[in-house]
């Protein structure tokens, strides 16, 4: 049981998402935030889930910047998952909002806003807690990329677990040229020992690929004020990346707060070069 009760708040610890009182208007407010900034929605049919993207393509051919959601909404207290995981704050789709780069893309994770537009009635709960980065989920979320990317070339930035998963799909991928994470979970085996949770058995873990990725440039941003993911949570998997990942601590940041004012900078920051 503790350990089952253990899992649990491993999970809670992961979200970024807020607890509290909202609107049931979560899609429309994801979709309303997506259209200020030009992009256009649509449902993307993985086989095994249908996610939603908002892509603003401004110039076919270039390298298109792709962005991962969070965890979104997946316990409403710590023992108590909730009934739909659509994030109460789209951490990552606000941070797309305020790019301006030419191509621009979003996507949600399994099982977001998927209820609440009724494109089915019910996705299995595993899918925001066990099991958010399960195989299934990662091979889901690549589909997604190669609809949007289209046989170009592909950025990912990924937001808390869209990090993990941006890290996972860059390991697998061939088209990928660089990653960015936001307050990214990039080593659960660190995270449970730090927070003396039990492990997350059934999700993949991004630091058992980093050796597969320190071909790519990479840049890891951590708030320092980040209790849920504190910087040093990203030591080991910097480690085993080398030269071509590097950690920058936001002094104004922490899991969630602070991101959507820096983010502009943030994007000016260069990649690290290897010697």
């Amino acid at each position: 049981m503790s350990g089952f009760i253990n899992a649990l708040a491993f999970a809670v610890l992961l979200v970024g998402c807020a607890v509290g009182p909202f609107k049931d208007d979560r899609l429309d407010d994801a979709l309303a935030l997506g259209n200020a900034a030009g992009m256009k929605s649509s449902w993307i049919n993985t086989g095994s889930f249908s996610l939603l993207a908002q892509t603003r393509i401004n110039q076919p051919g270039l390298p298109i910047r792709v962005y991962i959601e969070g965890d979104g909404f997946a316990y409403v207290t710590r023992g108590q998952p909730s009934i739909d995981p659509s994030p109460i704050n789209p951490v990552a789709l606000r941070l797309a909002a305020v790019d301006t780069s030419a191509n621009i893309a979003w996507v949600a994770r399994p099982c977001q806003y998927v209820m609440l537009a009724q494109i089915q009635d019910d996705c299995p709960l595993q899918y925001w807690t066990s099991h958010r980065m399960a195989p299934e989920v990662v091979e889901a979320l690549g589909a997604a990329l190669s609809k949007i990317a289209n046989g170009g070339k592909i950025e990912l930035v990924g937001y808390s677990g869209g990090g993990a998963a941006a890290v996972l799909l860059a390991a697998r991928r061939s088209d990928v040229i660089n990653v960015r994470t936001v307050a990214g979970n990039l080593d659960l085996e660190a995270f449970a020992r730090h927070h003396r949770l039990a492990p997350m058995r059934y999700s993949l873990d991004a630091s058992s690929v980093a050796d597969r990725v320190s071909h790519l440039p990479q840049l890891h941003f951590v708030g320092a004020k980040d209790e849920i993911v504190p910087p040093e949570l990203q030591y080991n998997f910097i480690k085993r990346v080398g030269e071509a990942g590097k950690s920058v601590t936001v002094a104004s940041a922490d899991h969630q707060k602070g991101w959507g004012e820096a983010w502009p900078g943030l994007l000016q920051r260069h990649f690290p070069t290897k010697h």
